[in-house]
């Protein structure tokens, strides 16, 4: 991210984000092609879509404050959040649904730290085993599956519909985690289910990239989620799956 673009995103939101975030945003995504974690947006259009969106969720909501500024995604309805008045700042996350706000870290620069770290610790060769019958077929396919990467103390590949020219991936994307003998899918907005039928995974990935290639989908749409009789993934049943 560049300057301007956080320039951008403060004009749009009327907000001045905080400097520990600016500074460490200035190099985020790490590579020109990466594609950053939803726990921590790295598009300053995306960025500025979630909280204006978030904003007209929480309207007039006693919970909410208009200097709260939304860096990412925890799950379904909850959001890493930083008050833009507290500085070094504090990462909260907030749930949307139930108004619950909790201090999930006292210094954003230490709880993006721990994140980092679980990149270098990351095993990614027993990673990959474990994704490479569903990375052929994708292939196979005529679609894409990025590497692996860490995941809440987990695992997941992205599946991508597109490959640019200049290296990176488009289209339409989602991201795969499999958890023991379980398969768990996930949407950028923050939709997460569980797929109940384990020997889908692949029908599911190539179905839908298939069916809709060109954008980013926010969400699988419902005759997706009939079709593969998707089951939502409420706070507690994320947390088992993902207990870090």
């Amino acid at each position: 991210m560049n300057l301007e673009e956080l320039d951008h995103i403060e004009q749009e939101l009327k907000l001045t984000i905080p400097e520990d975030y600016r500074s460490f945003m200035l190099e985020y995504p790490f590579l020109e092609y990466s594609r950053p974690s939803e726990e921590l947006y790295g598009s300053a259009k995306y960025i500025v879509h979630q909280n204006l969106e978030v904003r007209k969720e929480v309207a007039n909501a006693e919970f909410w404050r208009d200097t709260y500024f939304v860096s990412g995604v925890v799950g379904l309805d909850t959001y890493y959040v930083l008050d833009c008045e507290i500085s070094p700042s504090t990462v909260l996350q907030v749930n949307l649904r139930t108004g619950e706000v909790v201090e999930d870290h006292q210094n954003f620069l230490d709880w993006i730290q721990k994140r980092v770290d679980s990149y270098v610790n990351f095993d990614a060769i027993a990673a990959e085993q474990k994704y490479s019958e569903l990375r052929e077929a994708i292939e196979k396919a005529g679609l894409f599956a990025p590497s692996v990467e860490p995941m809440l103390g987990c695992d997941r590949i992205t599946v991508c519909s597109k490959k640019l020219p200049s290296g990176g991936f488009s289209g339409n994307s989602f991201w795969v985690s499999q958890i023991g003998q379980k398969w768990i899918v996930g949407a950028w907005g923050g939709f997460i289910y569980l797929l109940p039928e384990n020997d889908r995974i692949e029908d599911f990935c190539i179905s839908w990239l298939k069916r809709k290639p060109d954008e980013t989908a926010f969400n699988f749409d419902q005759e997706q989620i009939e079709k593969f009789g998707l089951q939502l993934l409420d706070d507690d049943e994320f947390d088992r799956f993902f207990p870090n």
